[in-house]
């Protein structure tokens, strides 16, 4: 085990806030697709951000900058209940402004065709993302999603 005594590593203390505050800002985001809540996902990103996914072949699949990356995500899954999940992350704090972690990631998409059938897509890779600090508060900068799997299906 590690032992670190703030008093010799003045900086240990703030990185591990800023570890966490980073994690939870991850987190509300995962939330916020979840809840459908695009205006206050919105606030989470830097006013340069953006985000893209690809798909499982490579294939840019979805792009949107800041502020429109709420009402993008809305359009693009109108009909659908969203569940995303981030985890297993690294975290690298460059500067006391700068950082960048890549996450896992795993969604689950339900969507309601308009003949009325459910689909299932459920797809797994990675996140890479980059974050500024905006005054006291981080914000997401980048979000780049790449699907290595997609499942695709009848909901179970």
């Amino acid at each position: 085990m590690v032992s670190v005594r703030p008093a010799e590593h003045p900086d240990a203390l703030e990185r591990l806030v800023d570890r966490e505050s980073l994690r939870e800002l991850q987190a509300r985001f995962c939330r916020y697709v979840a809840m459908s809540a695009w205006d206050d996902l919105d606030r989470l990103f830097a006013p340069a951000g953006q985000i893209r996914a690809y798909g499982d072949d490579g294939e840019l699949v979805c792009f949107a900058d800041a502020p429109h990356i709420g009402s993008t995500l809305a359009e693009r899954y109108s009909d659908a209940v969203l569940v995303l999940t981030a985890c297993l992350e690294e975290l690298t704090i460059h500067t006391p402004h700068r950082a960048e972690g890549v996450w896992a990631f795993e969604h689950l998409a339900v969507r309601t065709g308009g003949d009325g059938g459910r689909r299932r897509a459920n797809g797994r890779g990675y996140v890479l993302a980059a974050y500024e600090r905006d005054g006291a508060a981080w914000r997401i900068r980048s979000l780049e999603f790449t699907r290595l799997l997609l499942e695709l299906g009848e909901p179970g």
